[in-house]
């Protein structure tokens, strides 16, 4: 260990200094990724409530239950956004971000237990406004991902998706 230590001392300094600076932002990966991976359940359950929160203040009967797991599935079904069992109704929901240049606003589209999609959602005033700014064939864009990405997930899992 002797020898190492010596080793690294009689390096140039713009070396030393380069080496602490990348394990410095090494360490800040590291971190957000471990802090990323272990609250996932929580920021799962953020999403359930303030959607569940929305639906209930527009009057939409849907009620999201629990998440549905990424693990085992596709990768290109994850792409989407966030995947949620329905309560009472038996199918599935997700949650995706709508995009149209700098603005971004949530959508939820809700599937039947068929896996037929029964209608786009915008979760928020500013997803409304992007909805009426969207030309049809851009809400179709979305509604055919959502629709593919429900596919590659294939059928419930019996005792809900959590």
């Amino acid at each position: 260990m002797n020898k190492f230590v010596k080793r690294i001392a009689q390096l140039p300094l713009p070396v030393k200094q380069w080496g602490l600076f990348a394990a410095w932002v090494g360490g800040l990966v590291l971190a957000g990724v471990l802090l990323w991976g272990l609250t996932g359940s929580l920021r799962s359950r953020i999403v359930l409530v303030s959607v569940n929160r929305v639906l209930d203040r527009s009057g939409i009967p849907y009620r999201l239950e629990g998440p549905i797991s990424a693990l085992g599935k596709p990768g290109r079904a994850m792409q989407l956004g966030s995947w949620f069992t329905l309560r009472n109704a038996g199918g599935r929901a997700v949650v995706f971000p709508l995009m149209a240049g700098p603005n971004t606003a949530s959508a939820l589209a809700l599937f039947s237990p068929e896996g037929k999609l029964e209608s786009l959602i915008p979760l928020g005033t500013n997803a409304v406004q992007l909805f009426e700014r969207f030309p049809a064939a851009v809400i179709q864009l979305y509604a055919r991902r959502a629709e593919e990405a429900n596919s590659l997930l294939g059928a419930l899992p019996e005792g809900g998706g959590t």
